[in-house]
């Protein structure tokens, strides 16, 4: 069951890409098997459809022999990266664009191929992919329209790193389903970009490439390890503390560093966030989606109270729940 994928990369490029995630795919996978096929449209462009004076032209003979060579590759999927390569039509325009894609699709049932077509995103949604969507998307909406499910990425932001406790958010990203005519949506899944060196080092670079290649990512549970003991002592903490503990994060009584006691773990107290490493970084990313999870399930309080030295100012603090350990592990 092979897949195609054809690319607008130069064919060393496209070969040096393959050959760094075929490394990193054997360390976790095994090997490919030979079931990854790879062209370069530079080597061998496909454009199904042109635009002239008479409209939009499908290159008929093209396209029947592009349908008879995934037929007789018994090709699964075929992966065109970008789109934008495989025809020459204008973006904006609906019902050329609309002729594309309806292009594709027929190619796609007579084949009983998977096509997926990967484009890019507009200027708008290249600042913010979450605030644009699905329809983000360079163009005509036409391409989202026709097709039968659309997926878009969208970078972490480093406000998601703080809270994940990722040191380098740049390398990760959201793969978001923002369209599935046949199936539920479900939720995003997580992808982080790592660095596979190709042994290939000689004479002046003797380092050789490092190819980014994207691998499978999801995000620490905060519960793990976390036991009722745990639980246990964290409120009778708290409970001895006849103001509470402060739920600003900022505060040097944080509740996030009693957490962090218990658990053993360093949250980095009196340190700056640039100060801190990544294990800090790390713990306090882990103490602050537990305190968010127990809040929730009030096995903790917050409270306003007013400043003692200035009543008209409320500052938050967090005390133990109504019901012991909550509903966590009962």
């Amino acid at each position: 069951m092979p897949c195609l994928e054809c690319v607008s990369n130069r064919s060393d490029h496209v070969q040096g890409n393959v050959a760094a995630s075929r490394w990193d795919a054997c360390v976790r996978c095994g090997t490919l098997g030979g079931r990854l096929l790879v062209d370069s449209g530079r080597d061998l462009p496909i454009s199904i459809a042109s635009t002239g004076k008479d409209g939009t032209t499908i290159a008929q003979p093209l396209v029947s022999a592009l349908v008879e060579a995934i037929k007789a590759a018994k090709i699964d999927v075929l992966v065109i990266d970008p789109f934008v390569t495989s025809h020459s039509v204008p973006e904006n325009d609906t019902t050329a664009m609309n002729a594309v894609v309806a292009e594709w699709r027929k190619i796609a049932d007579l084949t009983g191929c998977a096509i997926e077509l990967v484009h890019h995103v507009n200027k708008a949604a290249a600042m913010s992919t979450d605030a644009a969507g699905i329809y983000g998307s360079r163009g005509a909406g036409a391409l989202i329209d026709g097709v039968r499910s659309a997926r878009y990425l969208s970078r972490m932001s480093v406000e998601e790193g703080n809270r994940l406790g990722v040191d380098r958010p740049e390398r990760f990203f959201r793969v978001e389903m923002g369209k599935a005519n046949l199936a539920p949506i479900g939720t995003a899944s997580w992808r982080r970009m790592v660095g596979v060196p190709l042994h290939n080092g000689a004479g002046y670079w003797p380092e050789g490439d490092v190819i980014g290649v994207c691998t499978p990512w999801a995000p620490p549970d905060a519960s793990e390890g976390v036991t009722e003991d745990h639980v246990q002592r964290l409120l009778e903490r708290i409970a001895a503390k006849p103001d509470g503990a402060r739920k600003d994060s900022q505060a040097a009584d944080w509740v996030g560093y009693d957490i962090a006691d218990v658990l053993g773990l360093d949250a980095g107290p009196g340190k700056k966030q640039t100060d801190r490493s990544a294990a800090q970084k790390e713990a306090r990313a882990k103490v602050t989606q537990l305190l968010e999870q127990w809040v929730r399930d009030r096995t903790l309080i917050v409270e306003a109270r007013p400043h003692p030295k200035k009543p008209e100012t409320f500052f938050q603090v967090v005390v133990c729940g109504e019901s012991m350990l909550g509903g966590i592990f009962g």
